[in-house]
């Protein structure tokens, strides 16, 4: 038999036998020789499948292109089917070269070596070898990837061990597989080493599982893994399914182990232990704790004089119960003012959900920002804040005052020279009200302001900017005192600037 097939002739040759006698599906195959060519690619049968089988096929693939769209490369090799149909013997020995897809993805070898007996399931027994090197996906790569099987269902071991640039893996599994009274998988996870950026993570100790494939209900024991001095670890044994609950813990996690997500010029000394508590059942909402704690530590951003901000402790708790979240924080900065605050959504699956909170700022200065003002300015405040925050979650109102107290700007960051100031807003729904006093060298400014934003679409400001007089001195040319007035209105629509000036000058 000759045709053509995607420009390439296809030439089948040889004998074959096949019937199936009685329709039942037991299908006779018999062939001193069957040969199927595609231009170069060619593959060669002889044998015969029926209660014994005994099947040689052969596989010469020189050019998968020719047959395949989009895919090139080169398969060699063959497969041997012998024994009794019951109870075949599978060999095989296949390798695939240089194989491209697209442009997407492509593989420089890879080779599947080894036997199996699939049937009868309960004596199903295998020892198979998967080798690959230099697998890429678009940006992703694998250098190396080699799988292991052997045993039998009622024990079995399973290898494997990646290298790539991403992650490297190497892991052992063994277990066996039984089928009444129901078909289960039982075994332990034996040896875990994953070689990542952050560094190695190992499992301390070999783990037992349990899968209940039929009722899809897995059981892990307690366990941990290992990152240098850090502990990730499933606290209590598991059952995990439909419905289960779970203890998990973070312990000594180092700042270090993520430096190479860090910029380089900023350095994260600390640690966090973290505490997740978790329980879900179908006809249930799902429970929910956690628990983050950062013991003392620092940032540092690296500049002429380092800029550093430490903390004495950071909290963070939540809790999730009833589809009501409680969540609450607190970060104490080292010789410095506290940030806490708490937030409460009575209903996570609300359609309009609400929230109810508060956010406390107790008496925080701005002096560890020196190093960013630079030698010859200075820059001084202190903030406070006490705002509650109720309503609408997307669109809360807020209550409250944001005070700026002992205000002092000198050098060439302000274009005024501040020797002290207040600054207060009050927050009252979705209104706010600005009064703020300036005091400079040439006299106080005072500033007056207030907003609204119930409507997001139709928000407005207004600022005024305004003094009694301040004294404007330029020697040797001018030497006036000015009233100014200054009023900034601004909507999603309109920008507006109206100013007042006026001048009693001693010399021009």
């Amino acid at each position: 038999m000759v045709g053509i097939l995607r420009d390439y002739p296809i030439d089948i040759k040889g004998q074959v036998e096949a019937s199936d006698e009685k329709g039942s599906g037991e299908f006779k195959v018999d062939t001193q020789g069957l040969s199927i060519a595609h231009g170069p690619n060619k593959l060669n049968a002889q044998g015969k499948l029926d209660k014994t089988w005994d099947m040689k096929v052969d596989i010469d693939f020189s050019d998968l292109e020719k047959s395949v769209p989009d895919l090139s490369g080169i398969l060699r090799g063959n497969v041997e089917l012998k024994g009794a149909m019951q109870e075949p013997d599978i060999a095989t020995d296949l390798r695939i070269e240089k194989v491209q897809w697209k442009q997407e993805a492509s593989l420089e070898q890879l080779s599947l070596v080894g036997t199996a007996k699939p049937l009868p399931i309960e004596q199903a027994q295998a020892d198979i070898r998967l080798n690959a090197s230099g697998f890429k996906y678009q940006d992703q790569t694998v250098d190396s990837a080699n799988v292991t099987l052997s045993g039998t269902q009622a024990a079995h071991t399973l290898t494997l061990d990646v290298v790539s640039k991403l992650a490297s893996i190497k892991l052992a599994v063994s277990g066996a597989l039984t089928e009444k009274p129901s078909l289960t998988w039982t075994g332990e996870l034996a040896d875990v080493h994953i070689e990542t950026e952050q560094g190695p993570l190992d499992l301390t100790e070999p783990v037992a599982i349990k899968v209940d494939i039929d009722k899809q209900v897995a059981n892990v024991a307690a366990h941990c893994w290992a990152q240098a001095d850090s502990r990730l670890c499933l606290e209590k044994d598991i059952e995990a399914g439909q419905s289960g609950e779970a203890l998990v813990t973070i312990k000594n996690f180092n700042f270090d182990q993520i430096k190479a997500y860090i910029p380089e010029n900023t350095v994260i000394d600390g640690s966090a232990n973290i505490t997740a508590w978790a329980k879900w059942a179908p006809d249930a909402s799902p429970e929910v704790k956690l628990d983050v704690a950062l013991p003392k530590g620092t940032v540092t951003q690296s500049l002429e004089t380092p800029l550093v901000l430490g903390w004495e402790q950071v909290s963070v708790k939540a809790n999730l119960a009833e589809d009501k979240l409680d969540a609450s924080w607190l970060i104490d900065v080292t010789d410095n003012g506290d940030l806490s605050g708490k937030v409460t959504l009575p209903n996570v699956l609300a359609e309009n959900k609400t929230i109810d909170g508060e956010l406390n700022l107790s008496t925080f200065n701005l002096d560890f920002l020196q190093p960013i003002v630079g030698e010859f300015n200075k820059l001084k405040a202190n903030l406070v804040a006490d705002i509650k925050i109720k309503g609408d979650a997307l669109h809360p109102r807020l209550f409250g005052q944001f005070s700026v107290s002992d205000l002092s700007l000198q050098g060439d960051i302000s274009p005024i020279q501040v020797d002290s100031g207040q600054v207060d807003i009050d927050f009252s729904g979705y209104d706010a009200l600005l009064d703020a006093k300036i005091q400079t060298s040439d006299g106080e400014l005072k500033l007056a302001g207030d907003g609204n934003w119930q409507d997001l679409k139709a928000w407005r400001t207004k600022l005024r900017v305004f003094a009694d007089e301040l004294n404007v001195d330029v020697p040797p040319m001018v030497k006036v005192k000015v009233v100014p007035d200054m009023t900034i209105e601004a909507n999603p629509n309109l920008a507006k600037v109206t100013a007042l000036s006026v001048c009693h000058g001693d010399e021009f």
